[in-house]
């Protein structure tokens, strides 16, 4: 991989400004979300442009919030495991800076040629385990609550990152036809076990000076009918006990998906944290916003082939090719910057 002519002017700039927030700040995070590559459609210098911006200004860590993969509605399960072996083999130098999420494109697939199809096939449980997050298991700062979703800590900076799996179904089950009962591109849920490890070990931070990012394919920005995640309110309700310090209890049904049922009860009395954002994707174009007292980050997608598609307009062969984001947050101001690297604007949040 390497990085042509015409985006050096442009890394330059952003380099020169992200170095220039960092020093600015007596005591700040840093951090890289780039999230929808749908590899497929990507122009691939995705992993040479995030690797020079973050060995040059020391950044420890990027997000990447999910989509990576697939991005073709009739592909084979040979395709995708391609596919990621060509991700990795770009991204290979910041490997163990990666933390990476699943999105609702990842594990969807159909070999049939029928629309109404589409995306009806999973990858299994063991093999999203392996392929997706198998690599980063090497690396022993990846503290794994299940096989898809876990933190790393930031001991000199105190800031958790935590990464959850909005996909979270039983999606081996197969239906009379052979086919996936549960779609993981299509039904959105976070399961029991998982929220009760968010709130009870992941939320469990050293003191309550220490603070949280959270990062999912899907966040509050994407919550549109087509796109509920199962159980978001409790994921709501246990983050603003966390940063108010109080307690929280939820109880949820659903008659449709009755293995998204969930209960959760918290109390963060007396400890707790700050709370900086809960960062995603999917939704191919950028949302800052704060919803139930959370700041709800989404940024645009990465792939360059999706023009006609979705919101931004890459434009080949230019350093509007790429979109990603670098986080510079002043801890002592609770003030965001975030610099965007291609397409797309800058922007600024307090929390």
């Amino acid at each position: 991989m390497f990085i042509p002519e015409y985006w050096k002017p442009h890394l330059e700039e952003k380099i020169n400004k992200i170095n220039a927030l960092k020093n600015a700040s007596q005591d700040c995070l840093c951090f890289a979300l780039i999230t929808d590559i749908h590899w497929t459609y990507n122009a691939q210098h995705s992993g040479a442009l995030l690797t020079k911006v973050m060995q040059t200004c020391d950044i420890p860590f990027f997000f990447n919030a999910g989509d990576t993969f697939v991005g073709l509605p009739f592909c084979s399960r040979e395709f995708i495991f391609q596919n990621i072996k060509d991700y990795r083999k770009a991204f290979k130098k910041i490997e163990d800076r990666c933390l990476m999420v699943i999105g609702n494109h990842d594990a969807a697939y159909t070999t049939k040629l029928d629309i109404s199809a589409c995306y009806n096939e999973n990858i299994s449980l063991k093999e999203v385990a392996k392929h997706y997050f198998g690599f980063l298991k090497k690396y022993p700062n990846r503290i794994f609550g299940g096989d898809t979703y876990y933190y790393v800590d930031d001991n000199e900076q105190k800031c958790r990152y935590i990464v959850l799996n909005t996909h979270d179904i039983p999606s081996d089950e197969k239906d009379e036809n052979g086919f996936a009962k549960y779609n993981s591109f299509r039904l959105f849920c976070i399961r029991q076990a998982q929220l009760e490890w968010f709130a009870h070990t992941a939320l469990n931070v050293p003191s309550k000076e220490w603070s949280v990012v959270l990062c999912s394919h899907e966040n509050p920005n994407a919550q549109s009918k087509k796109h509920i995640t199962h159980n978001n309110p409790i994921l709501v309700g246990v983050i603003n006990a966390f940063q108010n310090a109080t307690s929280f209890s939820m109880k949820t049904h659903f008659d449709d998906e009755p293995f998204c049922d969930a209960e959760i009860s918290v109390d963060f009395t007396n400890r707790g944290g700050k709370f900086v954002a809960w960062l995603g994707g999917h939704e191919h174009r950028d949302i800052l916003q704060t919803i139930d007292d959370i700041v709800c980050i989404t940024t645009c997608n990465d792939a360059t082939g999706l023009d006609g598609q979705s919101i931004p307009f890459h434009v080949w062969g230019t350093d509007k090719e790429h979109s990603f984001d670098v986080f510079i947050i002043d801890k002592q101001q609770r003030k965001g910057d975030i610099v965007r690297i291609g397409y797309g604007n800058d922007r600024t949040f307090t929390y």
